[in-house]
């Protein structure tokens, strides 16, 4: 992680006397200019002898800087823990050659070097054993990675158990896209029952699908506190009388406090993955579990809604969710790692945001978050990702904007509020007169300025008829019956009323982008490759 600071006034952070609040109140704006120029994993709150906060019954005074540090101020902290330094040799399984790799490392002696071969399909690649190690007090285990090749999301999956050579894995879980010949630091939440990881003696390896004929390097494999794609929340603390602040997960109040003892004034969110080097990005450099700067609010900076999942753009002054929704109506929201929700109708999807105070973007909203995205590509492999956050691009570029939105361009189409139309004409006949001209040359159509048909020698002699169908300009109007039994449209054609969708989907190639729209879709349709995602208005 950088050694940057993000800082923040007290003012901010906490309620005070309510005259001095509002004078001293430090401006949105250069508060969040500060946060892009400060640190990845640190808060400073600032003090001032002039605010007090309130905590329960108590009033207390923060007249010096305070820092906040992810992961030491956490209210669960334990230290990290090696689980395997990948220092020594493998146990590779059958057409996998592992061997230790002295030179392409990231600490130590060595990283663990596996040699996949072109006969190999899928299922364990190789594994390692060592001494039983208590992980379960610990929330997440972190390692880096690297392959010869790009990998897509959940090709490869990380396992540990507490029986030898990982013979049922305690858990599997997917690892994130993997850029060619780039180490990445991955960080994945260990869910598996304390009881199945409080003595674990193997990890390894593990291919869900065939990854090809590459090599995959692996080191510090490691259990650690913060979380990636995470929500996290600052508290004031009255320990006994004395002002503290910790990190927690917890959305009420810190463990080892209550909410007589505790008081939400702020939050943030995490970086799901590397964003690696992105010539121009906000982000570029920022490392998995990072500090997201656009994420950070507090009591007086911050959405309408619950702000957990959301990244502020100074430029609309604004909030918008950091993933694709999952979810729906109450259960709407924006979660790294979540189910994509799809197959929701424009009305359908109005209601899942109004739910949760949010609504859906405009044109131009769009636009402003999603700068910086990448321009003209759909997601690696062409397919559908089921689950949000953490991809990369088919030029192996991470999906995300300058502010941390993710997959906003070519992964699902997300529906406007904007209003289009849509014209299709319906068929109807055409006719036109010829006239019999007995002078006329041959079997020919002729017209002359001053006449006002065509005209040819025509073997009936006579004027003809000739009937022919062409597209209607003006196709009629009629009720539609919506879904939902909630009422009707009153639309001209099969179409008429359409409503904007935006980055387009896992397929659309060069035409995704910040500024890549559909407008041919009713508001009543569904389709698997279309979702949402929500917008708040600032507090």
């Amino acid at each position: 992680m950088s050694n940057k600071k993000i800082t923040f006034d007290s003012c901010n952070f906490c309620t005070s006397l309510a005259a001095l609040s509002n004078h001293f109140a430090l401006d949105k704006r250069q508060r969040i200019a500060e946060a892009h120029l400060t640190d990845h994993d640190k808060i400073v709150i600032k003090g001032s002898n002039i605010f007090v906060l309130q905590i329960g019954s108590k009033w207390f005074y923060l007249d010096t800087d305070v820092d906040v540090t992810l992961p030491t101020d956490l209210d669960s902290y334990q230290a990290d823990l090696v689980v395997d330094s990948c220092d020594a040799t493998w146990t590779a399984k059958a057409n996998v050659t592992a061997t230790e790799e002295g030179t392409i490392k990231k600490e130590g002696t060595a990283s663990a070097k596996l040699v996949i071969a072109a006969g190999f399909t899928t299922g364990l690649v190789a594994t390692h054993d060592f001494s039983a190690i208590d992980i379960s007090g610990h929330n997440s285990i972190s390692f880096w990675i690297r392959s010869t090749a790009n990998l897509n999301k959940g090709v490869l999956q990380l396992v540990y158990d507490e029986d030898a050579a990982c013979a049922s894995p305690s858990q599997s879980t997917d690892i994130p896209a993997l850029k060619a010949d780039t180490w990445t630091k991955v960080s994945l939440s260990l869910s598996a029952a304390a009881a199945d990881r409080n003595a674990v003696v193997s990890v390894g390896i593990n291919a869900v699908s065939d990854p090809g004929a590459i090599t995959i390097y692996v080191d510090d494999i490691r259990t650690e506190m913060q979380e990636a794609g995470k929500a996290y929340y600052v508290y004031a603390c009255d320990n006994n009388g004395v002002l503290t602040f910790k990190i927690s997960l917890n959305s009420t109040y810190p463990s080892g406090y209550t909410a007589s003892t505790s008081r939400k004034i702020g939050g943030f969110h995490t970086l799901c993955l590397d964003v690696g080097a992105i010539s121009g990005h906000d982000l570029t450099g920022y490392e998995t579990y990072d500090v997201l700067p656009a994420s950070i609010w507090d009591l007086k900076h911050r959405p309408v809604c619950e702000p957990s999942g959301l990244v502020y753009d100074e430029a609309i002054n604004k909030w918008t969710d950091i993933y694709l929704a999952s979810g729906t109506a109450a259960t709407c929201a924006s979660v790294y790692g979540a189910a994509i929700t799809d197959n929701r109708s424009w009305m359908d999807s109005v209601d899942d945001g109004h739910a949760v105070k949010k609504r859906l973007l405009h044109d131009e909203e769009f636009q402003s978050v999603m700068a910086g995205s990448n321009e003209q590509t759909n997601i690696f492999a062409s397919a559908d990702p089921v689950t949000t956050g953490g991809h990369m691009d088919t030029a192996a570029r991470r999906m995300v904007s300058n502010i941390g939105c993710e997959d906003g361009a070519g992964v699902m189409h997300q529906w406007l509020l904007d209003q289009s139309y849509r014209y299709d004409g319906g068929s109807h006949t055409h006719t036109q007169i010829i006239t019999h001209k007995a002078g006329a040359t041959g079997s020919a159509l002729h017209k002359d300025q001053a006449e006002s048909k065509p005209n040819a020698v025509l073997g009936s002699g006579a004027d003809e008829t000739i009937t022919g169908n062409a597209t209607d300009p003006a196709p009629s109007w009629a009720w539609y019956d919506l879904p939902g039994a909630k009422g009707s449209l009153y639309k001209q054609g099969s179409y008429g009323d359409v409503k904007l969708r935006a980055g387009l989907n896992w397929t659309d190639g060069a035409d995704c982008g910040s500024r890549g729209r559909i407008a041919d879709d009713s508001r009543w349709r569904t389709h698997t490759y279309v979702g949402g995602r929500f917008l708040a208005e600032p507090l």
